[in-house]
């Protein structure tokens, strides 16, 4: 019997060590660091706000980042064709990821940052306010080279904003609002056209 009992335990132990499914594996992190910004206690701590998020608001947040825009592009230098550039991008990248509540793209060269939000969520529970505050703080940090108080302060910011609207609830990139608020909020990503051809510069 006790030899029976072993033999189980090790079994078990086998499937609950053994790898995980194949598709978890082609999975895209939820930080997914290209552009390798962020020092890995960063990203771990990153994560743990990121699933805090994920767990009492039903909402996806994904983070990722590029040294280049894609291979054989480059961002147009009239501000609305640039404008256009980094949201059809950011559209993309959101489909590409399940079509996450919000994503950020982040690109050092040339350095920008651009923020997208779900429809829903900006009727209420992040605001384009919201989405605006956190473009900045982004920029603030990464303008100094901190990146990692970046990310994490960004992160902190997204969890604050949605706590304090207290809106829980699934959202999903590209997804209409069931209902039409009063004033139809801005759609966009965040962006400002009278920012220069760059958003920040990356010493490397």
């Amino acid at each position: 019997m006790k030899q029976l009992i072993l033999l189980l335990g090790m079994i078990a132990a086998v499937f609950l060590s053994g790898p995980r499914p194949a598709h978890a594996a082609d999975t895209p992190p939820i930080i997914d660091d290209q552009g390798d910004f962020f020092s890995p206690p960063a990203v771990t701590d990153a994560t743990r706000v990121m699933d805090y998020i994920q767990d009492r608001f039903k909402l996806a947040v994904r983070v990722v980042t590029f040294e280049h825009p894609p291979a054989g592009e480059n961002v147009p230098t009239d501000a609305r064709q640039k404008h256009d550039f980094y949201q059809n991008w950011i559209i993309h990248l959101a489909r590409q990821r399940g079509n996450p509540g919000i994503i950020i793209l982040i690109v050092s060269h040339p350095g920008h940052v651009e923020v997208g939000v779900a429809s829903p969520l900006l009727a209420h529970a992040f605001t384009a306010h919201d989405r605006d505050a956190l473009r900045d703080l982004l920029l603030k940090h990464f303008r100094e080279h901190d990146f990692d108080h970046g990310l994490s302060d960004g992160v902190r910011l997204v969890a604050q904003r949605l706590d304090q609207n207290q809106q829980p609830g699934a959202a999903h990139f590209g997804q209409q609002p069931s209902t039409r608020p009063a004033s139809r909020p801005d759609t966009r990503p965040a962006h400002n056209e009278d920012q220069g051809e760059e958003d920040f510069k990356v010493r490397r």
